[in-house]
């Protein structure tokens, strides 16, 4: 019972660690050989010193030349090539093809020359001295060197020549020649680390680190493992120059070492307290990524929703058109392919946006598995040397914004009752519309609002339109309309509202009080453009006293002391008006006032009596 359990556990933890293999392995996505020597660019990407030395310079593309390239190379597809921290893509479908958008990354200036990721294809600065002062990967060196110490006789590490190693250091790790390890055990500083015998050590598997761990529980063993100094291969790196921001050794701060005279400290000291500072923006990004993951989940639905809705439009043309049969064949044909063409466009712009979520989300993943895969397996110099870079890296995605939801909505309409036209005689109906109404883009039509009278009714024509702007050619919506007056909240007044089914409705009131009132249109329960409407309302105005009439002469039969408000005599000594005499309107006009329309306002202003005491 026992036997089997402990071989359960045993496959469990070889799974584990051929998992943990298959998401950072130990070749270069370059050469395709073993790492040899691996540095970390700042995007988190790792290759060996010889492989970047190897690439090519780079030239910036000024913004707008390379806005266009992008758009161009989202037409064809790129084979991404994997890095030594990238996580291995899953094998389930995706919406979009595996293309990246060639973006330049926020760069860390080293002052050399520029090149370009291999894996993302983010602008790399190189230092004018090389590749080999890029921070080393040290968790991936040692693993390297554990499998190249299994695989073919192995060379000392400390000396210069080719010469045989016989011992393996633990603590350095290191393999080491006779002379060098007996030397080891002779140093004050060495002579407490463990050496073993090479054969031993391959056959024991004494030489091999802590298995990878989660963040926060990497052994101590991993925690204390110091490396030596590359200046003084004698001298372990334990402590870090503030001056500098590097680790350094004992000797390197002596009176000849470089960093004599700068401000130093004990590397454990600092190790506290940037592992905790990557611990927190580790913390930070992962929800980022969660996030993407979530809006490209939403973004595929939609996509679903799209070909959903096109198969249903589809299939509603197929029903209405077959009655038609030869006639309708061709209209058929015409009403597929715009269906087929407004889904490909709103494809595409899904397709454009997906693939740039999925390039960040793509970006997170791999740098929070580089943090992770850091603080399980690398000592405190090893997190201290490469904090800088990677706590830009997370910052730099933390602060990169994109819009989540999807840029375009499946909707897509087939109205079988629009687009009425004739084709040799017979009348084919049937339109695909992708119209759909937007009330904050909808008006009245004319000049304004008309001047608003007590008392008077008010007829006003609403214009719907659609998200471009464009005026909706149907009826059909939820016009809803009212009058609030300023000093009476509470008293609302009701609009009669007319769909005229061809887009435009008809609004009528009558408002029997005087003053400022705002006019409410919602539809959709959503106010259109410039709703509420303020409507200063005037007061009743007076009413005309006199006769609409078409001249004096007519309307007083003759009468020479009868007078009109148009102002206009008569010769032979009549105070009023006539037909075809000097000051006559034209037309038939109101006596108190001169208006010509009946329905106007009388604007005889009021007399005023004046009474005097003498």
């Amino acid at each position: 019972m026992s036997s089997s359990l402990q071989e359960e556990e045993e496959e469990t933890e070889e799974d584990g660690q051929k998992t943990r293999n298959e998401q950072f392995p130990l070749t270069c996505s370059v050469c395709g050989k073993l790492y040899e020597d691996p540095r970390v660019l700042p995007c988190l990407h790792t290759f060996c010193t010889r492989c970047i030395d190897g690439l090519d310079s780079y030239v910036s593309v000024p913004t707008n030349k390379r806005r266009q390239l992008t758009n161009h190379s989202l037409d064809s597809n790129k084979d991404s090539a994997a890095s030594g921290y990238e996580s291995e893509k899953s094998p389930t479908s995706s919406l979009v093809s595996s293309s990246k958008t060639k973006r330049p990354a926020n760069r860390i200036r080293f002052g050399g020359r520029v090149v370009l990721c291999p894996t993302c294809d983010s602008e790399v600065d190189i230092p004018n001295t090389g590749a080999s002062h890029l921070p080393l990967h040290y968790v991936l060196h040692n693993k390297v060197l554990q499998v190249s110490l299994k695989g073919s006789e192995s060379r000392c590490d400390l000396c210069i020549g080719d010469v045989n190693a016989i011992a393996w250091c633990s603590e350095c790790p290191a393999a080491l020649c006779a002379f060098c390890s007996e030397a080891h055990r002779r140093q004050r500083k060495t002579e407490g680390h463990k050496v073993f015998d090479l054969r031993d050590a391959l056959r024991n598997g004494a030489f091999e680190t802590s298995t990878w761990t989660v963040v926060g529980s990497a052994t101590s063993s991993s925690r204390e493992r110091c490396p030596v100094c590359p200046s003084h291969p004698t001298e372990e790196l334990r402590l870090f120059c503030e001056t500098c921001g590097r680790t350094v050794c004992k000797t390197c701060c002596e009176v000849d070492g470089d960093h004599f005279g700068h401000t130093r400290c004990n590397v454990s000291q600092v190790a506290k307290d940037k592992v905790q500072d990557l611990k927190n923006l580790l913390t930070q990004t992962l929800p980022r990524a969660e996030s993407l993951r979530n809006s490209l989940s939403e973004i595929r639905t939609t996509s679903k929703q799209i070909q959903t809705k096109e198969r249903e439009v589809v299939d509603r043309v197929d029903a209405y058109i077959d009655a038609y049969v030869r006639i309708l064949e061709e209209h058929r044909k015409n009403l597929k392919g715009k269906v087929k063409k407004t889904c490909e466009m709103k494809q595409r712009v899904l397709k454009l946006q997906a693939i740039q979520l999925e390039q960040t989300l793509e970006d997170l993943e791999t740098s929070c598995n580089f943090v992770e895969h850091l603080l399980a397996e690398g000592s405190d110099v090893e997190v201290v040397t490469l904090v800088s870079h990677v706590g830009k890296r997370l910052r730099d995605l933390g602060n990169e914004r994109h819009r989540l939801e999807p840029k375009i909505d499946p909707f897509l309409q087939f109205l079988p009752n629009e687009g009425n036209q004739i084709v040799n005689g017979y009348l084919i109906r049937g339109t695909v519309t992708t119209q759909r109404l937007c009330p904050t883009k909808c008006s009245f039509k004319g000049n304004g609002l008309p001047a608003v009278r007590q008392g008077r009714k008010v007829d006003l024509l609403l214009q719907t339109r659609d998200t471009e702007g464009q005026p909706m050619c149907r009826g059909g919506c939820q016009v809803k309309a009212d009058l609030v007056l300023k000093d009476e909240p509470n008293k609302i007044v009701p609009v009669k509202v007319t769909d005229r089914q061809d887009g435009t409705y008809a609004l009528g009131f009558r408002i029997d009080e005087n003053g400022l009132c705002f006019l409410n249109v919602r539809i959709d329960n959503q106010h259109v453009q410039g709703s509420p409407y303020p409507l200063p309302v005037k007061a009743k105005p007076d009413s005309h006293t006199g006769i609409f009439h078409c001249c004096t002469f007519c309307s007083s039969g003759g009468s020479k002391e009868a007078k009109c408000g148009c102002g206009a005599t008569m010769k032979g000594g009549f105070k009023g008006c006539g037909h075809g005499h000097s000051g006559h309107p034209g037309k038939p006009h109101w006596s108190c006032c001169g208006k010509t329309s009946e329905t106007s306002d009388c604007i005889k202003p009021t007399s005023k009596v004046l009474q005097f005491t003498l």
